[in-house]
């Protein structure tokens, strides 16, 4: 599971991290817009998640939502239609507003 958190800090200023689940952040920067942190944020977090994944036969599912609890549901939908399996791996991205990161910024 990682955080991922997105803040204005100015004109031509945002900063953007990566936590992990024990709230440790992992990854950070600052970029001139919006489009280029998200744009950094998930160029940086996609390389992670593919080094988490040395076995090219295992099967990576992303997960995408606002609480653990949402990408759980999720995953479990996935898993009921028939578009994942539960051995399949899942990574849980979790998105939240500034306000609500669990780690510092």
């Amino acid at each position: 599971m990682f955080e991922v958190v997105i803040i204005e800090r100015g004109p031509a200023r945002w900063e953007w991290q990566v936590c992990d689940s024990d709230e440790v952040q992992i990854m950070h920067g600052r970029e001139k817009t919006r489009a280029e942190a998200r744009y950094q944020l998930q160029t940086r977090l996609s390389k992670l998640e593919d080094a988490a994944s040395p076995d090219e036969n295992q099967i990576w599912q992303r997960v995408i939502g606002r609480s653990n609890e949402e990408c759980e549901a999720k995953r479990r939908a996935l898993i009921d239609v028939g578009r994942a399996l539960d051995s399949d791996n899942f990574v849980f991205r979790i998105i939240v507003s500034p306000e609500a990161a669990k780690c510092e910024i």
